[in-house]
């Protein structure tokens, strides 16, 4: 639907029963059209507007959100998506009717500006109380400089703090603002609805070690009051210890975090005791001490309820894979999934200068993966830029049966075929991933077609990133995708080279489109050719190889078509090597003298008779070799050919259309 035309038959053709809805880039999306689309859509359930421009809050409002009469009947969208959206900031009005809308679920406002007022009159009571909230770069439209007490600052603060007073998965990844005041004042106040928060991510922001430790002591004070609240209510009896918070996904990703935040987080691992998600990659945590960085492991163990660790890029000291079987059984016991993307560890810290650090050159470094993981009961493990050796990653592998996932993208040269062998042992694999490695495809074809375990995958990608694909590399590919494009050395689903998806080249489609040809033609008669032919292909590859024969007899032809400047005896021509020839003195018959660079300077064209080339080289026709006058039989039954087809009635019909000069006349 092309709204920007600014018709009103464009948004009539919306089908009424459309539930969801997403527009991008549409620069003239005005109140009006709003109105109308609300109108042809009375039950649409979601809306994403991403780079739109041109309305306002007030008309989304009364579209949309329940003011108005569009969208699920009355009552306003279920989910509002507003991305990059540069409009005015959005304001009460906005605001009161998202706070007064009874389907609203999700409201996602990354990179859309608001005012204070706006987050005023959105409110922080949890009731009604929002699945999830994103407030993304709320610091892209704040005023600069930024001042303390700022509108943008107050704006944001007040966002934050609704989004914990009313959400139960909030997201303030890459927010900008200073979070430590926010924090310290929820600790003052805490919110009712702390107690109930599921998500909470607050990756790539300032989130410090006093953010955590307000976090916590807020959220304990919220416990109290819960506990209390529910024994009040059960008639007076003791509420007695505070129960674990309802967090379940925590990611400090890329945070200002160190070693006394994480200390503060697992302290208090009773509060947490429901974390089954704790994402700690990109950190700076390492100035921990080996006794540490151990002692650190071992109370993240702690967490009764973890079943998944990020250690993504975590700059820790060599001694986090040291394995006690008698202390560490807590760590070990519930986790189900490990993602080790460049995780510096495996071989020691790095220093500022580029060179391992003073443990990793005495020889304390790390000991094989297979300590560190083997007493694990993975599920999923994720090592994107693996720098270990493919011997220990198999023998890591081969500790793991009951592994159902396998990301392994980035490995390089370091994972290479001998990882195969452990990875056929996996009998429960059903998604694996091995792009930019160097597995080769010929035996992840072997893998996928001849092994029972791989018949079994359901998710597989792999492949060079450097072919045009980058675009899909994120997504996974249906096995019988993968099969088919094997042969392309790429892996792509069939919607992608079919519609010209993802960046692929012409030439790369034309291929992949007789690759899918042949197989299919083999599937249908097994016991023909594996490689069919095909027409136009055919007979270029047979032009082609005819053209070879005539260059290794040391002769250049023109196309066999072409009937120009014809000799004395076969009225076939011959074109001049472009290298310069000395003058020659052998009679009337030869070739004028030929100056040296001439063809540099000109673009005139010396053409020769056979003769006369026969002359220049000194020998008569019968002196050549066999092999060359084997050639030139050839080359005359062609163009006996040539003329045959050019004087025949199909031709001079018009039926074929004759090429400029200098190319191939031929009918096909």
């Amino acid at each position: 639907v092309q709204l920007g035309q600014r018709r009103r038959g464009a948004i009539a053709q919306v089908p009424q029963e459309l539930a969801e809805l997403h527009l991008e880039g549409l620069h003239v999306l005005s109140d009006r059209q709003m109105q109308l689309l609300a109108e042809s859509c009375p039950q649409l359930e979601e809306l994403t507007l991403v780079e739109c421009r041109g309305f306002t809050g007030a008309g989304l409002a009364i579209s949309f959100c329940g003011s108005g009469s569009g969208g699920s009947g009355g009552g306003g969208v279920a989910v509002l998506r507003l991305r990059q959206c540069p409009v005015a900031p959005l304001g009460a009005d906005l605001g009161a009717a998202l706070r007064a809308a009874p389907s609203l679920r999700v409201l996602d406002l990354a990179n859309t500006p608001t005012s204070a007022a706006f987050w005023e009159a959105f409110g922080e009571e949890p009731v009604p109380a929002l699945d999830e909230l994103h407030l993304g770069n709320l610091g892209a439209f704040l005023p600069t400089p930024r001042e303390p007490g700022a509108v943008g600052g107050a704006a944001a603060r007040a966002a934050i703090r609704a989004g914990l007073g009313r959400a139960r998965s909030l997201s303030l990844a890459h927010v900008e603002e200073e979070l430590d005041g926010v924090f310290h004042d929820l600790s003052l106040a805490p919110c009712a609805n702390l107690a109930a928060l599921v998500e909470l991510d607050v990756s790539y922001t300032r989130f410090s070690d006093q953010c955590m430790q307000d976090l916590l002591q807020a959220a304990m004070t919220a416990l109290a009051v819960a506990a209390s609240e529910s024994a009040a209510a059960a008639g007076g009896a003791d509420g007695g210890a505070p129960a674990a918070l309802g967090l379940r996904v925590l990611k400090l990703r890329g945070t200002c975090l160190t070693q006394a935040g994480l200390r503060s987080l697992t302290a208090h691992h009773e509060v947490l005791g429901n974390v089954e998600v704790l994402d700690i990659g990109e950190t700076t945590i390492s100035e921990l001490e080996p006794t540490d960085a151990l002692g650190l492991r071992l109370e993240l163990g702690r967490l009764p309820g973890l079943k998944k660790l990020v250690l993504d890029k975590a700059r820790i000291s060599p001694d986090w894979t040291q394995v006690d079987p008698a202390a560490d059984l807590g760590f070990t016991a519930h986790l189900q999934s490990v993602s080790l993307s460049g995780f510096s560890a495996l071989h020691g810290r790095i220093s500022e200068s580029g060179e391992p650090d003073q443990m990793y050159q005495f020889g304390l470094g790390p000991p094989p993966l297979a300590n560190l993981l083997g007493a694990c009961d993975l599920r999923e493990l994720v090592f994107e830029g693996s720098r270990v050796a493919a011997t220990e990653l198999a023998d890591a592998l081969a500790c793991l049966p009951n592994l159902t996932k396998l990301n392994l993208n980035d490995g390089g040269a370091r994972v290479t075929d001998a990882v195969l062998p452990a990875i056929q042992g996996l009998p429960q694999l059903k998604s694996l991933s091995l792009v930019n490695t160097a597995v080769s495809l010929q035996a992840v074809r072997g893998y996928v077609l001849h092994h029972d375990g791989g018949r079994k995958l359901e998710e597989l990608a792999c492949g060079p990133k450097d072919r045009g694909f980058q675009d899909t590399y994120e997504k996974f590919y249906r096995c019988i995708s993968l099969v088919e494009a094997m042969k392309l050395m790429e892996l792509v689903e069939a919607r992608h080279w079919k519609q010209g998806h993802a960046g692929l080249p012409t030439d790369a489609l034309d291929e992949l489109w007789q690759i899918r040809q042949e197989l299919a033609s083999a599937k249908a008669a097994p016991k023909r050719k594996k490689r069919a032919s095909f027409g136009l292909a055919s007979r270029s590859r047979e032009l082609y190889r005819q053209q070879a024969m005539i260059r290794r007899a040391g002769l250049r032809s023109k196309s066999f078509g072409e009937r120009a400047a014809r000799g004395p005896e076969d009225g076939f021509s011959w074109r001049s090597s472009p290298t310069a020839v000395p003058a020659s003195s052998s009679g009337a018959g030869a070739p004028p003298a030929v100056v040296p660079g001439a063809f540099a300077t000109s673009n005139r064209k010396i053409r020769w008779s056979q003769d006369e080339l026969l002359s220049r080289r000194g020998g008569t026709r019968t002196s050549l070799p066999s092999e060359t006058q084997a050639c030139l039989g050839q080359i005359r039954e062609m163009n006996a050919r040539a003329e045959e087809v050019e004087s025949s009635p199909w031709r001079a019909s018009g039926a074929s259309v004759r090429r400029e000069s200098g190319e191939s006349s031929s009918p096909w």
